[in-house]
């Protein structure tokens, strides 16, 4: 997205939703809605922010092999449809 790796904060970012309370943490990251070509890549689900309440990473190219258990336990939302993803 064109604000990614921009002089801006990272909340700031597209896709990327902080709280809203000082100090601001990230607790939503949706990569589905963005208009933009699919990312690509792996993913390390045991490194995600500890604020985390939605991880929305639908209809993209993510794959590798994912650990589901050491989430933040305070997420709520949590869709990887449509990578290729293995793993449990």
């Amino acid at each position: 997205p064109p604000t990614w790796g921009s002089d801006s904060p990272l909340c700031g970012w597209d896709g990327i939703t902080c709280t809203p309370f000082a100090p601001s943490r990230v607790s939503q990251i949706n990569l589905r809605l963005l208009n933009m070509p699919r990312f690509t890549g792996t993913v390390d689900l045991t490194q995600l922010p500890s604020q985390l309440v939605v991880l929305d990473l639908d209809n993209n190219q993510f794959h590798g092999s994912v650990d589901l258990t050491r989430l933040p336990s305070q997420l709520v939302y949590l869709d990887l449809d449509n990578n290729q993803f293995s793993g449990s």
